[in-house]
Formats: C-alpha cells, structure tokens, sequence
C-alpha cells in the first residue's frame, strides 16, 4: 500500500550483470533523486534478471507477472515484448476453455537466454482430456489446436509484435504423461527448460519429481529406444541394398546396351 502512489519504473538486466545490481540500482536512485527536484510523482525502481522473472512464475505469482508483461515499455530489446503477447494469448485461451487448461507454459531459446530478437516464442498447453466424455480425444484436440491457433495472429496484433512468432504446441494430459512415461527427449527437455505462466498444480510438480530425478525412463521405454537404433541400421541396410541392385545395377546395363547397339550388335 505504501508504494501504490508510485511510479514503478522496472529493469530487467542480462543475468552476467547479476553482481553489478546493486551499483547500477545506486546510480539510477541518484538520478531519480536528481530529477524528483523538478518532479511530482515519487519512482520505484527494482532491478531484475530474467531468472528472476522466472521465479515469478515458479511461485505461482502469474498476477504478478501479468502485471510486469503488460507495463509500458519505455526501452525493450524484444523481451517484454514476447512476454506481452504470451500473456495476450494465454489471457485470450484462459476465456475461452479455462475449465480445460491444465499448463500454459514458456520453452525454448526465450527461457534459455540465448534468443534473439526474431526469434519464435515457444508455448507449450497442456488439455485436461480426463472428463470429455461427448467427443472422442482426437477430435477435442483438434478443436481446441484449430481456435489455439486463430489466437496467435489476433495476439500478435493487440500486443503490437511483428517478429516475436508464436510457436504453440498443444498436448492432450493423457499423452503427455504418456510421453513422461516413454522418456521423450522433447518432453523432458520441456519440464527442464520451462517456465509456467499458468499452471493448476500440474507442472511444477513434473519439474520438482525431474529434478530429483525422479522421473526416470521406464524399462518399456529404453528397450523401445533401444530397438530403434537396431531397426534404423537394418533399414540403411534395405536402403542401401535397393540403390545397388536397382539405381546402379540399371546405370550400369541401360549405357552399356546403348554402347551395343552404337557398335552396330543386338543389344
């Protein structure tokens, strides 16, 4: 309450400038305490990184990071400007099939830190499917991916964003645990590498049982990997075998029949 008449003026620095927070936050209180001479209004300054940012979200304060998402951008390298239209989509999909989303989480090179200013905004929605009972699974999937969809451009158009794409990838809850369970390296790159801006107690515990390891590969699942590699060598080997006895075996006879009848002899 004591900070609501202020002015919040937010910074979020490169996460290899972490120790020099404190001497860029005295500068900056320097030069606000310079201008509130000739000022009115009283500025709050807080100075973050993005794992700080993260954190947010880790702690479930997606009002909080709402809030950060769709601030006045007074100087933006791209960054506030991906989470604004995350934040436009996720609100848009939350209106329209709240009861059913499970996750709405963030991924990709945006999370890592090694974005650049063009680059695709990877989101990953996760679809309770437990308690549909009028339409089969697939074709929920598909409903909710084709409107899923249709929000992006509409997203990208509110927030003002032309180079930040959204990139959505929406899974069904039956199949995803299915995939946990089956050890899919996207998936579990996914539960390391993401970050919930909305989540109803579902994520976060796949990331906590991950870090403890956990969450380990099933006997099925590394046999089932395992016999891939097999059957990948034996279907080179069909392959390889085909281009002998067809492409080169008949690139060998077709010219030298050619050459047969050039000599003047019955091919």
């Amino acid at each position: 309450k004591e900070t609501e008449k202020f002015i919040h003026l937010f910074m979020i620095v490169p996460e290899d400038k972490f120790k020099e927070t404190s001497k860029i936050k005295a500068e900056i209180v320097k030069q606000i305490e310079a201008l509130q001479k000739t000022l009115k209004e009283k500025i709050w300054i807080q100075i973050k990184t993005p794992v700080d940012l993260w954190e947010i979200c880790f702690d479930s304060k997606f009002e909080l990071m709402g809030a950060i998402a769709m601030s006045l951008p007074l100087y933006d390298k791209g960054m506030l400007a991906g989470l604004r239209v995350t934040e436009i989509h996720k609100s848009m999909v939350l209106q329209k099939f709240e009861k059913y989303v499970v996750s709405y989480v963030l991924g990709g090179s945006f999370v890592r830190g090694d974005t650049l200013k063009t680059s695709d905004i990877d989101v990953f929605i996760i679809i309770n499917d437990t308690d549909v009972k009028r339409m089969p699974r697939v074709e929920l999937l598909d409903r909710l991916r084709g409107i899923i969809f249709e929000y992006i451009p509409k997203a990208s158009a509110l927030a003002g964003v032309k180079d930040n794409v959204l990139n959505v990838q929406v899974y069904l809850l039956t199949d995803f645990w299915q995939s946990v369970k089956d050890a899919h390296p996207v998936i579990f790159t996914f539960i390391r590498d993401g970050v919930p801006i909305y989540d109803r107690g579902t994520f976060m515990p796949w990331k906590a049982l991950l870090k403890m390891g956990k969450l380990k590969p099933s006997p099925e699942a590394i046999e089932m990997f395992m016999s891939m590699g097999d059957n990948t060598v034996k279907r080179a080997k069909r392959a390889l075998l085909d281009i002998l006895l067809q492409d080169i075996y008949w690139g060998v006879i077709t010219p030298s029949q050619a050459l047969l009848m050039l000599y003047g002899l019955p091919p």
